[in-house]
C-alpha cells in the first residue's frame, strides 16, 4: 500500500501546505531506509492544517492549599485535511500508519526568504474521510508528537537520502537535532 502523489487524485481545491513523513524505530527514533511511498512519502497537497502545541500545568498543594510543586506536561499536536482521496491514500492512512512512528516534517512557509519547516516525532491517527462537493477535501490528518526523553538527531547524510528518494526541494539539508524534552525542532531550507 504505497502512497503517491496523483494530482488529478484530489478533489475541489488543490491548495495547501506540505508534510513529509519518515517512518523511524518506535524506541530509539532512528529514521528507517526511505522507500518511496511507504517508509516515506511527501504529502504535497494538505489543507485546513494547524500545529498546536500546548501545556498542561498541574499544581501540588498542601492543606493550606498552598502550592509545593508545579508540573508541567507538553503536547504537541498537526492536524488537518489530506487532499488527495484515492485508494492508495486511503488505505496509507487506514492501514499503513497503524503501529508506527514516524518523522514529521510540517513545511509552515517562507519566513526570511528561508522555507520553515517544524520537525517533530510522533504517531499518525489512523483514520479516513471520503467527501465529494465543492472545496471537499478528504482524510483527516493527525500527527501527536511523542516528547523525546533524550536528544534526536536524523544525521545530514540521512537527509541528503531522503532528499534524493522523494525528490525534495527547498528542504532542509543540515542535520536536525530534536532536544530533550523539547518534542520539536524548527529547521529551513532555501528556495
Amino acid at each position: 500500500m504505497a502512497l503517491t502523489v496523483k494530482p488529478d487524485a484530489i478533489p475541489g481545491d488543490d491548495i495547501g501546505g506540505e508534510i513529509v513523513l519518515v517512518e523511524c524505530d518506535n524506541t530509539t527514533y532512528a529514521p528507517v531506509a526511505p522507500v518511496l511511498g511507504t517508509t516515506a512519502v511527501d504529502i504535497k497537497d494538505i489543507a485546513l492544517s494547524d500545529i498546536v502545541h500546548t501545556a498542561n500545568k498541574t499544581e501540588k498543594k498542601n492543606e493550606k492549599q498552598e502550592v509545593r510543586k508545579v508540573t508541567n506536561t507538553y503536547g504537541i499536536t498537526t492536524t488537518g485535511m489530506v487532499m488527495q482521496g484515492d485508494k492508495g491514500t486511503l488505505d496509507y492512512f487506514a492501514s499503513y500508519v497503524k503501529n508506527k512512528t514516524f518523522w514529521q516534517f510540517k513545511k509552515t512557509g517562507p519566513v526570511d526568504d528561508l522555507d520553515a519547516w517544524h520537525v517533530s516525532i510522533g504517531q499518525v491517527t489512523p483514520q479516513i474521510k471520503i467527501s465529494r462537493g465543492q472545496g471537499d477535501t478528504n482524510t483527516p490528518y493527525e500527527h501527536v508528537a511523542i516528547i523525546p526523553q533524550t536528544a534526536v538527531t536524523m544525521t545530514a547524510t540521512f537527509l541528503a537520502t531522503l532528499i534524493a528518494a522523494l525528490s525534495l526541494t527547498d528542504f532542509p539539508n543540515t542535520a536536525i537535532t530534536i532536544p530533550v524534552n523539547d518534542g520539536y525542532y524548527l529547521a529551513e531550507g532555501s528556495f
